[in-house]
């Protein structure tokens, strides 16, 4: 049963419920699993969004920490990472603190192939996934899959992008499913109504005979 949601927001970047509403809720919706994601960047967005930062990484990983096991829920946590970010502080993130990492804005071969040498240098181990579903615009879909798969890297399946009437789109990450590409599912929701939203990935899975290649959890917490 893929009823998780790996893609989430709350008051420490851009959402509006807290950690304690976001897991009351998803636990209500009766999910398996939530992944919190707060926004990280450096780039212009910083301007227009809050986001966790270096100042706060300890203090946002604690409340999580408290909360789920408060809750007694399993609630990963994670962070949303701009890759257009200053490297330097890229580099700098505690990602094995961190227990899911989602990459955003990861639009070219050059930077998937910079992401996948981070992960082999840091020896990285946090589940890790490219955010949203703009990567199409790749030429080369076979390199790109592959990538992915050398590197254990997810492709989300983001429901509040994805559209069950790109029939482009869904040939797509049909290609990437016979080549092995593994999934996450996230809705990406930034209000505590869309938490555990994932219909939309649901169904396109459903049409690509793709379940067998979304993420597995251990059954016992």
């Amino acid at each position: 049963m893929h009823n998780f949601d790996l893609h989430i927001h709350t008051t420490y970047s851009d959402g509006n419920p807290s950690i304690k509403d976001a897991i009351q809720a998803a636990r209500a919706k009766n999910l398996t699993y939530l992944a919190i994601t707060d926004h990280f960047t450096t780039t212009w967005k910083k301007f227009i969004i809050k986001t966790i930062s270096f100042n706060n990484f300890e203090h946002y990983i604690a409340e999580i920490k408290k909360e789920r096991e408060l809750a007694g829920f399993n609630c990963l946590i994670g962070i949303e990472i701009d890759i257009g970010s200053n490297w330097n502080n890229i580099i700098q993130i505690p990602f094995n603190q961190f227990e899911i990492l989602l990459f955003e804005y990861v639009d070219s071969i050059i930077t998937l192939e910079k992401l996948g040498s981070l992960i082999q240098e840091l020896e990285i181990k946090p589940i890790t996934a490219l955010a949203h579903n703009s990567y199409f615009k790749m030429a080369n879909l076979e390199k790109f899959a592959g990538l992915l798969v050398d590197n254990n890297i997810y492709f989300e399946l983001n429901s509040r992008y994805i559209t069950q009437k790109d029939e482009s789109l869904i040939q797509k990450i049909k290609i990437l499913k016979d080549y092995g590409v593994k999934f996450t599912l996230g809705s990406d929701a930034h209000s505590l109504r869309r938490i555990g939203d994932i219909t939309a990935s649901l169904s396109i899975l459903e049409r690509i005979h793709g379940f067998e290649n979304v993420i597995r959890f251990d059954p016992t917490p």
